[in-house]
């Protein structure tokens, strides 16, 4: 069966017109009024002045016209100044199907410019109300689904991070750091430098296709963005032989970790095995007092300590010599064992959510597919 397909236009409308705009300077932790914007999570943040209430009747879709995301909000709440795009049907339509039929079109990406222009150009297909409500139910129940997995995933993190804490937070910092987290049940403190060794270099010229591709993984920026506090067994990129060898690039052992020192400030992995990285990064080669995966997550811990050193008013950058210099603590290496094989263990069961949220994402890619054309 086939639906009719109508031009976006004839389907909704932009009711942002005439609503406060909220700037994200504004937003309050807490509050009694959400507010929505472009950005990718549901709530941005609060306010408190009914004022700003958006006037348009919920329920709505918020588009955002930079990000390309889509919301569907049955609430009332503020907009946000930026991108934030409030659409509402103008005809007789389900929202919730509206919304699924949306987060189902190819917008292409234009980087940080207006989308509008193309979710204008769309063809949205129409269906009887009562079919649009069954295609919403069934589209809403497998969404919820995926849900519940990223859930999963980000409790898996939230489990470890309290593990840490647990283990090893219960000493003081020595007075040359003060400010930074404590953890430990010992006295011994020592500079990263002295327990790790500092391994990085440059990355090969990306003009010469002869040194890209090849076969030695290639931890990047976007790899660890994705991998942040997880072991990296493959990587986005691969370099070749020459690119190693005509660049002051470096090979990493299995073990060393990767810290992000630009851009991705902050973002920490271990590589779980020999692979190579730039300049971007701050490797660390582990001695025997420390072990990468201990060493993975005080950093991991010790984050906003770390950011509170980094420099440089628009591309802010934590410079080597404030790395070797953080003062880690040293458990003992029993400890340090007993964390490692509680990490290991809940990576296997990610690796199974993981496998199972691949899963889901394709189940609902197909039903999507179907629902749209008509054959769910």
């Amino acid at each position: 069966m086939s639906f009719p397909r109508l031009p976006f236009l004839e389907v909704l409308k932009d009711v942002s017109a005439g609503n406060k705009k909220t700037p994200q300077g504004e937003y309050l932790e807490a509050g009694e009024i959400p507010v929505i914007d472009q950005g990718q999570r549901l709530i941005a943040g609060y306010v408190n002045d009914p004022s700003q209430i958006c006037r348009a009747e919920p329920p709505v879709i918020v588009f955002g016209d930079h990000t390309r995301a889509f919301k569907y909000v049955d609430f009332s709440f503020a907009m946000g100044a930026d991108g934030t795009k409030v659409l509402a049907p103008k005809v007789e339509a389900d929202t919730k199907y509206l919304f699924h039929a949306l987060r189902s079109l190819n917008i292409p990406n234009a980087g940080y410019s207006r989308h509008f222009k193309f979710l204008k150009e769309a063809e949205i297909p129409l269906p009887p109300l009562p079919e649009q409500k069954r295609i919403a139910e069934i589209l809403d129940a497998a969404d919820a689904l995926r849900a519940k997995r990223r859930e999963s995933l980000a409790q898996l993190d939230a489990f470890l991070q309290s593990t840490f804490v647990h283990l090893f937070s219960d000493c003081d910092r020595p007075p040359i750091s003060v400010g930074a987290p404590s953890f430990g049940n010992s006295s011994k403190f020592a500079p990263l430098a002295e327990v790790a060794r500092l391994a990085t270099g440059h990355t090969p010229d990306k003009g010469v296709p002869a040194y890209w591709n090849g076969h030695i993984p290639w931890v990047s920026l976007k790899d660890i963005r994705i991998l942040d506090g997880q072991v990296a067994d493959n990587t986005f990129y691969h370099i070749t032989d020459a690119g190693l060898a005509n660049s002051s690039a470096v090979r990493l052992p299995a073990g060393a970790v990767c810290f992000s020192r630009t851009a991705s400030i902050g973002f920490v992995t271990v590589m779980g095995r020999e692979m190579a990285t730039s300049q971007d990064f701050v490797n660390w080669v582990c001695g025997n007092d420390i072990m990468p995966l201990y060493l993975m997550w005080a950093l991991r811990v010790s984050r906003p300590y770390l950011l509170s050193k980094s420099a440089g008013s628009t591309h802010k950058t934590i410079y080597y010599r404030h790395a070797e210099q953080f003062q880690v603590f040293l458990p003992d290496i029993a400890r340090q064992r007993l964390f490692a094989s509680i990490v290991q263990s809940i990576e296997q069961h990610r690796s199974h959510l993981r496998a199972h949220l691949t899963e889901l994402d394709s189940l609902f890619a197909s039903l999507q597919a179907r629902a749209f054309n008509g054959e769910l």
